[in-house]
Order: C-alpha cells, then sequence, then structure tokens
C-alpha cells in the first residue's frame, strides 16, 4: 500500500490528529521468494527494534498490520489484516472499504479486550480469512 493511500485511510479511522506509525518502503526487505525480481516483505524484526518508535519492543504477538499485500507479510501471516487496495478512486466510490475496515477493526478490538487468557493477536486473527 502506498503511503499517500495509507494517510487518506488512517485519517479516515482515526482523524487528522493521530499517532498511527506507516511504515512504508524502507521498513521493507527483499523478498527471496517472491514473484519478482523487486518483490518485498516487511522487515518486523528490524520495525519492532528500532528504538524511539511506536513499535519498540512489540512482537508478533501484539501486532497487526493492514496491508493490501499479504505476501509482504509472509512471515507473519497471522499478523496481517489484507484488505483491497486503497486508492482514491476507492475512497470515492461506494465499496465502503473505509467503513467495513473500521467495523473490523473495532471488531478485533472488542476481541482483544475481551481475551482473559495471555493475549497474542494471531489467535483473533485466524477468525478473519485473508
Amino acid at each position: 500500500m502506498k503511503k499517500d493511500n495509507a494517510s487518506v485511510a488512517i485519517k479516515y479511522l482515526f482523524g487528522k490528529n493521530n499517532s498511527v506509525p506507516l511504515y512504508a518502503q524502507q521498513h521493507n526487505k527483499p523478498d527471496p521468494d517472491g514473484d519478482k525480481s523487486w518483490s518485498m516483505m516487511r522487515d518486523m524484526s528490524r520495525i519492532w527494534n528500532m528504538k524511539d518508535t511506536v513499535a519498540y519492543g512489540y512482537t508478533e504477538y501484539n501486532t497487526l498490520m493492514i496491508d493490501d499485500s499479504p505476501s509482504k507479510m509472509r512471515e507473519y501471516p497471522n499478523n496481517v489484516l489484507v484488505i483491497p487496495e486503497y486508492t482514491q478512486e476507492l475512497l470515492i466510490s461506494s465499496d465502503n472499504v473505509c467503513t467495513q475496515l473500521s467495523h473490523c477493526i473495532d471488531d478485533i478490538i472488542m476481541k482483544w479486550c475481551e481475551t482473559n487468557e495471555e493475549k497474542d493477536i494471531r489467535e483473533i486473527m485466524k477468525t478473519y480469512s485473508t
């Protein structure tokens, strides 16, 4: 998902004054199993180890990525919520992708808060098809 497109979705979901981090291409690494020579995937280990960022210290137990490409999260398939590629055209269309995404995130948060056992976002995400 392009940063410009993701920014529009984040503003819709969380308002203009938000602190939701965007991890764009500089947070990727080459995907040796990718379809193309330039295929990339998220470098989650690097993201989780970036001091002075909101992601520092997080792990696969408590991270949810939202992306339009499941291959970018191949190493962590149960940590991604896959959505259609978000473009300005989709925003203008009547598909209500942002509304659906908002409801889905609310549902995930509710399930997370209701979990009494050791929290693991991957267990919650298994109930969502990718």
